[in-house]
């Protein structure tokens, strides 16, 4: 039976590849008429079968919350082949004067049980009893083997489904790569190494390499070796001459085939705008930013006086425009983190970009120029993005030029193309506060000394019911701050001042903004004008810390970022005689030489040692 099987599915392989697409791939019980069989429901109480509403058939999945926990049903489709374009499709109603918001999501996986890739669609507003089509088409990693369907409402409300197709809509190319770009230092020659499926058997013979520029140009001098791998993929290894900061097509070009990848070669520079270990410069002075997004311009005074020193400006159409909201950030005392992506463009609004650039400058209320936000989840610019950052820095060697980044696994390639990362980790209401530290600390990794790290943070930018569903606690907040800070971080944004239907003045947490700021400048001075002192040894697993010594006074930052309270043990280099609490609920003392502190859940102090 199992020969069989393993015949069939030889077949149906073979078949698949000569096939004309699209092929539908099977989906268990797509129209729910089953139930939910064969789906997976995460809190089982939020999905149900509906029998009085449906597409087709007599019956639809219903999903429905109250609150923001984002219920979703998946299932798994087998047998995928790398490289392989695919379509996910449903039908989704919701109700007259609804807000649900759905989305669908496909994450790819390879056959170790990696998760290589995880996409979503763009989430839409059911508001009416009106059946629409979601699509999701992302294209398979070349090692995908399977992958796991979702169909998810993303905030409270009520959704329905039906009708869900899974379909084969392009067939892998003849050469497919993983990763599909890379990142080489200008004037070095340089390595690149790339997992390969090729859509026929290889015939053992290395391929032939061409390389080009933007112009077409053919640049010589590439060589690639290729072995085969045990899984069916070819490990290539490709030699590239010293080239210029530009952008490049890489084709490899086999018996059976050709393929190709981009690679963007990389010269980075500190900017005069940053010290050496990454401080950002106002003045000639070290600047620690705390800024907020989706701020009003009339509200700069009301951030000013409430403790921020910073925001994501605007960027209004025309020089003049631009410069009236510089001015008015340089009146109220708010820098600029300057946004160029009007649009969600990049390439395109380069042109207009680079005026403003040389336009503004000069202004002492530039902060740093924003090439995008998060164009690892944007492939319709992010090949633009290497081009635009190399085009801002010639035209302005002083400022900082900055991106945010959502995916950890992609801060390797995009630390080559800023000279400030913003990270932004938004582990509430699902995860724990760690996920901040996780992602800082990545971030950190793999950056330059020189280059700046601020983690955006979340204040929250969802109401429910005139509550927020997202927001930390005073202390939940606090802790996230020191997280950061621990691990590498020397600015802090928060998300958000404003989004449909939110108001952060109006919440909980801005009857303490003001004095989460203080605190949040208060140890801003000390990571950025203190020496840092070797790691903190912590025998809690649970708490985090790091000292610094500044003013002749060693310092240290500790918080617990869980709910429960802990106790930990810290040492330092050198031995403490005399520790005590400068900030914060700690109670600490000396024990044995090293310091024994004991925390409540999500509790943070900054400590005094000699």
């Amino acid at each position: 039976m199992r020969l069989l099987s393993v015949t069939l599915f030889a077949v149906l392989l073979a078949s698949v590849c000569c096939a004309q697409v699209p092929k539908e791939w099977p989906v268990a019980n797509p129209g729910f008429e089953q139930g939910l069989q064969g789906w997976a429901a995460v809190k089982a109480e939020n999905a149900s079968a509906d029998k009085a509403v449906s597409h087709t058939g007599v019956t639809s999945l219903k999903l429905a919350a109250e609150d923001q926990f984002h219920p979703y049903v998946a299932q798994g489709v087998k047998e995928l082949l790398g490289g392989a374009t695919y379509a996910l499709k449903v039908w989704a109603r919701g109700v007259k004067g609804g807000k649900a918001q759905a989305t669908l999501k496909i994450e790819y996986y390879n056959a170790k049980g990696e998760n290589t890739k995880g996409m979503y669609s763009n989430s839409v507003t059911l508001n009416s009893e009106e059946w629409q089509q979601i699509t999701l088409e992302p294209v398979a990693d070349p090692d995908t083997v399977r992958c796991s369907i979702l169909l998810r409402l993303m905030s409270a409300g009520e959704a329905w489904f039906d009708d869900v197709t899974f379909t084969m809509t392009k067939e892998p190319a003849e050469v497919t790569f993983n990763p599909i770009r890379a990142a080489v230092e200008a004037g070095k020659a340089a390595t690149v190494k790339a997992d390969v499926r090729l859509r026929e058997a290889w015939n053992n013979q290395q391929p032939q390499v061409t390389l080009t520029n933007q112009a077409g140009e053919t640049i010589p001098g590439g060589s690639a070796q290729v072995e085969a791998r045990p899984d069916g993929l070819l490990a290539v290894t490709v030699k590239l001459p010293a080239l210029p900061a530009d952008d490049y097509a890489l084709k490899l070009t086999f018996a059976s085939g050709s393929g190709s990848m981009k690679v963007f070669s990389y010269d980075l520079r500190k900017p005069t705008n940053l010290t050496d270990t990454g401080t950002i410069l106002v003045g000639g002075k070290p600047f620690f930013p705390i800024g907020a997004y989706h701020v009003g311009t009339s509200e700069y005074q009301l951030l000013a006086d409430t403790g921020f020193n910073c925001v994501q400006g605007g960027n209004p159409a025309g020089v003049a425009a631009f410069r009236e909201l510089l001015d008015e950030g340089q009146r109220t005392g708010i820098m600029m983190d300057v946004p160029f992506y009007t649009g969600g463009k990049v390439g395109a609004n380069l042109p207009d970009t680079l005026q403003k650039v040389a336009a503004c400058k000069d202004h002492p209320a530039v902060l740093n120029w924003k090439i995008i936000d998060e164009p690892d989840l944007r492939p319709e610019i992010i090949d633009e993005v290497a081009n635009a950052y190399r085009k801002i820095r010639e035209a302005d060697p002083a400022h900082p030029v900055l991106l945010t980044i959502a995916s950890p696994p992609s801060f390797p390639f995009w630390v080559n193309f800023c000279d400030m990362l913003q990270v932004d980790p938004y582990p509430l209401p699902r995860n724990p506060l760690t996920q901040v530290s996780d992602t800082v600390k990545a971030a950190k990794a793999v950056l330059l000394p020189w280059q700046h790290l601020t983690a955006v943070l979340q204040c929250g930018w969802v109401m429910d019911r005139d509550k927020p569903a997202n927001q930390p606690t005073y202390d939940q907040a606090l802790s996230m701050v020191y997280l950061s800070l621990i691990n590498g971080a020397k600015g802090i944004f928060w998300y958000s001042m404003h989004d449909p239907g939110w108001d952060l003045s109006k919440t909980p947490l801005w009857a303490r903004m003001k004095e989460l700021n203080a605190e949040t400048l208060r140890m801003g001075t000390l990571v950025t004008t203190g020496e840092p002192l070797p790691p903190v040894a912590v025998d809690n697993k649970d708490v985090q810390a790091a000292a610094w010594r500044l003013a002749g006074q060693t310092q240290i930052l500790v918080t617990n970022p869980t709910p429960t309270p802990q106790t930990a043990t810290l040492k330092l280099a050198r031995e403490v005689t005399i520790c005590k609490c400068l900030h914060g609920d700690a109670e600490a003392q000396v024990v044995d030489r090293v310091i024994k502190v004991t925390l409540p859940g999500y509790g943070s102090s900054t400590l005094s040692a000699q």
